[in-house]
């Protein structure tokens, strides 16, 4: 299969689900030498999580703007709850 590629000024990726795509544009910043390392995603806790998520999501690198799950997965942050409510 041929790769297909996207261009956009900026990509918004927040989807760290367990799976083989979980946290793929973070996981692929890794295997490219572009980050040093992830934190790995800590255990469920809504409690800290959700309000972590809000206040770190940024731009982890340039063009890409990183939240929720995949996030948590970056930081090593805890796990997001079922509610999302802070999303």
């Amino acid at each position: 299969m041929d790769p297909q590629t996207i261009t956009a000024p900026i990509v918004l990726s927040f989807a760290g689900h367990d799976g083989p795509f979980g946290a793929f544009a973070v996981k692929r910043l890794v295997a490219t030498g572009l980050v040093e390392k992830l934190g790995n995603m800590r255990t469920l806790d809504m409690r800290s999580a959700e309000d972590y998520i809000v206040n770190q999501t940024r731009e982890v690198f340039p063009g890409l703007i990183t939240g929720g799950m995949e996030l948590s997965e970056l930081d090593g942050a805890s796990r997001m709850g079922a509610t999302f409510g802070a999303m």
